[in-house]
């Protein structure tokens, strides 16, 4: 069984050389922090194809399969730190200093959820970025910010890489003048049942720095 394992890691390890990208796996689900009322990421209509929305489903269902992948080149080593990933000057940087960096992958078509431009704040299928973050669909680029553990699950509100970048250059609401946290833009499932996921969804808890008071459609745990 240990040369067996061995031998999967090996052959990831030579994916990820050979191609640049992310290995991709069997994924679980992500599940917002709902307890059994959870909905999760979904493949609209089992849909495996380039800018197929990606939905707020019943958990359970086949087509639930997304999970976290780590970016492990980009910034500092896979983290944010000082001067990266975020627009320099936004103070974004310095209140996610520390934090992973990830796409959030789905393993049937080795796709990844993010936008089909860069101002379409509905999630969808798209490209997945290089392991160092170049390339890959727009929006497809998130920050893991702890939120809560319940029952051992890590719940996680995922920063938007673009649209608190878009937030910052256009300098809305309080991000005018107070930047880092008030410009965070996460992904959400603010309308619920069957509706698309919403790249730039605006938690008031997380932009005033209390990630473990954001709505539960905006906290996601892999289970």
């Amino acid at each position: 069984m240990k040369k067996i394992w061995a031998g999967i890691t090996l052959l990831i390890a030579i994916v990820l050389v050979i191609t640049g990208q992310p290995a991709h796996a069997q994924f679980p689900q992500l599940a917002e922090n709902h307890g059994g009322s959870s909905l999760c990421f979904n493949a609209s209509g089992g849909g495996q194809n380039i800018s197929t929305p990606v939905i707020a489903y019943n958990c359970g269902d086949p087509n639930n399969d997304y999970g976290y992948i780590a970016l492990g080149t980009m910034c500092g080593n896979g983290y944010v730190t000082q001067t990266c990933p975020f627009t320099y000057g936004s103070g974004l940087n310095a209140a996610y200093v520390g934090d992973q960096i990830v796409i959030i992958g789905h393993s049937p078509g080795g796709t990844c959820v993010g936008g089909s431009t860069g101002t379409t704040p509905g999630a969808s299928l798209q490209n997945c970025p290089q392991d160092n973050g170049t390339g890959g669909g727009d929006s497809t680029i998130d920050i893991l910010e702890l939120a809560n553990v319940v029952n051992g699950t890590a719940y996680n509100v995922l920063i938007n890489r673009n649209w608190s970048d878009y937030n910052w250059a256009h300098k809305t609401g309080a991000c005018a003048t107070n930047g880092g946290t008030y410009c965070a833009f996460v992904v959400g499932a603010p309308n619920g049942y069957r509706a698309q996921l919403v790249l730039n969804t605006g938690d008031s808890n997380v932009r005033s720095g209390n990630p473990s008071g954001a709505s539960y459609w905006n906290q996601w745990g892999e289970i």
